[in-house]
């Protein structure tokens, strides 16, 4: 009975407060979640006030009186979401609404869910109620208690065609099920740092290849589409031990590609782990895991267990040591770059006190090895010194400016400029400006 509790939220965030969460379609008392569930609910704010609009809701189907159970006697496979264009299993129970009259027919009303709705209640161990005839009422979810625990939308329009019985439907998804299983191979292998036992359907090398020597290898059946994980079977349990490329899928190639790996054995998976116990190497999740399926005993298992984790602490420690000798590095980097710009900062500062030419050349200002600023030295100065300039005659400076000197014939601070580009209106004012703080600087310090 499968279903994904955060697919209910793919559109809309979870709204929910102290007591219920929502997605529109179905609400459900937070009590009663999964720890896992409840922890993903959690992660998102609370809504506070469009639950409360929902008070009235709630209200009024816990206190209207349950007529039938809802169970399931049909089911319609992708039916199209009107709203998201998704699709999904409807789930339909026909009921009788009763007779009008001595002469009439029975009238017929189909009530459709969403199957996985129904998945996640029947996981919950609650059951699902129509509380009226009304094809488009909300049906009210109880637990094992009778409590009242929750709401659910019906399907509002569903056409009955193309429909299935549900528990011949239930049989053909498990055989369906058994014939997979059947078809594929238990495989051994690490996903998200875990060790991971699952079918899988594989094909035989011995069979691309057409060389018996290779038959206790397999690769993922749809290897020539991305590539594929390659595994050795060891008779009890398939392990992962290599990959083949998508472009890996001539039988030549694959062949020497996997070569060293044909006559693999369990007893060469055991020395190599012996190896790795000898010589500090890591030992990963999946070969721990193989050990326990192969037989070995408790106590070796929690030796590789021991072990690996030995291995991993001794490379975090390793890995800190390195951070932080590069850390220690890039740390004197910076300060002795910023000490070399410093110096030339303060050579610009006193050729500009003694009244000498003072070339516009760029400087390098580091916060970090690989954060770092460089600009034209006039206008780092400009900014040093508060000097608010305007950002197109900063543009100016950065691009045009070449040096600034003195001009004894006019006793006054000039400049020179690249021809490439026109002169600055207003850059003399700040320079002024910013000749005058400098020397001011310097007066008090003398």
């Amino acid at each position: 009975m499968n279903y994904n509790f955060r697919n209910f939220f793919i559109t809309k965030s979870p709204i929910h407060n102290e007591e219920y969460v929502t997605n529109g379609f179905i609400l459900i008392k937070k009590s009663i979640l999964k720890k896992s569930q409840l922890e993903y609910v959690n992660s998102f704010p609370m809504n506070e006030v469009t639950i409360k609009n929902l008070e009235y809701m709630i209200k009024n189907e816990s206190e209207k009186s349950i007529i039938t159970e809802f169970i399931p006697k049909l089911i319609k496979e992708n039916v199209t979401d009107g709203h998201s264009g998704e699709k999904y299993n409807a789930l339909i129970m026909e009921r009788d609404r009763g007779y009008k009259g001595c002469n009439e027919n029975i009238s017929v009303i189909n009530i459709g869910i969403n199957e996985q709705y129904y998945n996640f209640i029947t996981a919950l161990k609650c059951k699902l109620f129509i509380v009226n005839n009304d094809t488009v009422n909300p049906l009210a979810i109880y637990n094992n208690n009778n409590e009242f625990v929750g709401i659910l939308l019906p399907i509002r329009s569903l056409k009955m065609e193309d429909t299935e019985d549900y528990t011949e439907y239930l049989n053909r998804i498990e055989r369906e099920e058994q014939e997979h299983e059947e078809s594929s191979k238990k495989c051994l292998y690490i996903s998200d740092n875990r060790a991971v036992v699952r079918h899988k359907e594989l094909t035989c090398i011995a069979d691309i290849v057409k060389d018996e020597s290779y038959k206790n290898l397999y690769v993922e059946s749809d290897y020539k589409k991305d590539g594929g994980n390659v595994y050795v079977d060891f008779g009890f349990i398939l392990m992962n031990i290599s990959y083949l490329g998508k472009y890996d899928i001539e039988p030549e190639t694959i062949k020497y590609r996997l070569e060293q790996l044909k006559d693999f054995t369990l007893q060469d998976y055991k020395n190599h782990i012996t190896k790795c116990l000898n010589n500090n190497q890591f030992i990963n999740v999946a070969e721990i895991k193989l050990m326990e399926l192969a037989g070995e005993s408790t106590e070796y298992i929690q030796t590789l267990t021991d072990h690996r984790q030995k291995v991993v602490d001794m490379r975090e420690k390793e890995h800190r040591e390195r951070a932080e000798k590069r850390e220690c590095e890039d740390r004197e980097y910076v300060k002795q770059e910023n000490t070399k710009t410093e110096s030339k900062i303060n050579e610009v500062e006193k050729a500009i006190v003694n009244k000498e030419e003072i070339k516009n050349t760029y400087i390098t200002v580091y916060k970090s090895k690989y954060d770092y600023n460089n600009s034209r030295i006039i206008l780092y100065l400009m900014k040093q010194y508060d000097i608010t300039v305007p950002l197109k005659t900063q543009g100016w400076i950065n691009n045009a400016l070449a040096d600034i000197f003195y001009d004894k014939d006019y006793n006054e601070w000039t400049y020179t400029y690249y021809t490439s580009s026109a002169n600055s209106t207003v850059f003399q004012k700040y320079l002024n400006e910013l000749i005058k703080k400098i020397n001011e600087k310097y007066q008090n310090v003398a």
